[in-house]
């Protein structure tokens, strides 16, 4: 299930040069437009029990992010939030309310064939087979329904 309805702006892998810097082999998950909307609602794409909602110092581009284990063995993170009412052990469902989408983070204004992509939301999928190179995180845009 897509999170928000804006159309993708980034797919997991592009950008290599870029991610580099940050450990990746290509960007780590999805970027969706919110057609420059600050406060679009994003929804969840899978059941679940969040992990973490807030910021981390370690990762400052990420902003107000949350976490989702799945339940499958998978993760979710959500990233670039404006606000987010979620709280740790809260239980979640697929098409839920999750967050509004903000301009946190690395969340850099930039337009790419007419497309807006910041302010944008992210969403990148963890799991313990994934990609060492990029720490875990795994194509899911098949997934997208």
């Amino acid at each position: 299930m897509r999170p928000c309805a804006g159309v993708i702006t980034q797919r997991f892998g592009e950008n290599p040069a870029f991610y580099a810097s940050q450990g990746y082999t290509g960007h780590p998950g999805i970027d969706f437009s919110t057609d420059g909307v600050v406060g679009a609602t994003i929804v969840h794409s899978h059941d679940g029990v969040i992990m973490f909602v807030g910021t981390d110092p370690q990762f400052p581009g990420r902003g107000l992010h949350f976490w989702r284990d799945n339940r499958d063995g998978t993760s979710t993170v959500g990233m670039h939030l404006l606000s987010c009412s979620l709280s740790h052990g809260d239980v979640v469902h697929r098409g839920d309310f999750a967050a509004l989408s903000g301009d946190s983070g690395l969340n850099i204004f930039a337009s790419t064939d007419d497309v807006q992509v910041a302010p944008h939301y992210h969403e990148g999928l963890w799991s313990p087979d994934g990609d060492p190179a990029m720490r875990g995180f795994v194509d899911f845009e098949d997934r997208l329904l």
